[in-house]
């Protein structure tokens, strides 16, 4: 959900829109179960639907998940290198989103654990 938001907030910023059209673009990308939240959105702002999207869909509810796994990552046999790092560095993104979690240096912790 945060990479789409990302990614919406920056399509919005190139292309001028003001909070109502962000409201309104917003509410046509939404597809899928994600589309079932429109049916008690009715009045919401910007803010709170992008706030409903992330409780339900973001990670920050996920976060204890994401530093399970990064703990017990271990590199596959049929994996390179290149995408255990791939995989550390999300795993880190996703585990760590704000900056006061508890997760300084966890990536590198983890390399030490490997």
């Amino acid at each position: 959900m945060e990479t789409f938001l990302v990614k919406f907030e920056e399509a919005a910023a190139y292309n001028g829109w003001g909070v109502d059209d962000k409201l309104g673009h917003l509410y046509c990308s939404l597809t899928g179960p994600a589309e079932d939240l429109l049916f008690s959105t009715k009045g919401i702002t910007y803010a709170e639907l992008t706030e409903r999207l992330r409780q339900r869909y973001g990670t920050r509810q996920q976060q204890e998940k994401f530093r399970l796994e990064l703990k017990f990552k271990r590199k596959k046999s049929t994996e390179s290198l290149q995408e255990l790092d791939g995989a550390v560095e999300k795993l880190t993104r996703l585990a760590c989103r704000r900056v006061n979690s508890g997760c300084s240096g966890a990536r590198r912790l983890h390399w030490r654990s490997v």
